[in-house]
């Protein structure tokens, strides 16, 4: 479970799996994670395909132990892919909770100063640990 020293927790705007030469950043967060071994991982702006590319399955095959839940914020290409928060956790996971935020309008075109927000939640022993961007 979790040692004497407390919950360590990593958090990184992993700005769509992308670096900006656009080379995948997968590889680099997992070298990230296999470094200082969190409980958890908060990644923002993850950029999931539902039958396409996806970096999360590639993450954790690359990071035994973890599980995710990933949340998104909005869904695009005629629901074919979504873009949100994801948690990571090497604990069980008691619960989970999201939540929709409110402004701006549920329906991104482009054209507002913000897009659609969300929130995840989890439940990991005793505390609960939560990602937004």
């Amino acid at each position: 479970m979790i040692d004497a020293d407390g919950l360590r927790v990593l958090h990184w705007n992993i700005r769509s799996w992308r670096v900006l030469a656009d080379r995948s950043n997968v590889g680099a967060v997992a070298d990230l994670i296999g470094q200082h071994a969190p409980h958890v991982v908060s990644l923002v702006e993850v950029d999931e395909h539902w039958a396409g590319h996806s970096g999360l399955p590639p993450l954790l095959d690359r990071v035994p132990g973890y599980s995710s839940v990933f949340v998104p914020a909005f869904e695009y290409a005629a629901g074919g892919a979504g873009f949100g928060n994801a948690l990571l956790t090497s604990v069980p996971i008691r619960h989970v909770r999201q939540r929709q935020l409110v402004w701006p309008q549920p329906v991104y075109d482009g054209s507002e100063p913000s897009q659609q927000r969300a929130a995840v939640f989890v439940q990991i022993g005793r505390w609960w640990v939560g990602s937004t961007h």
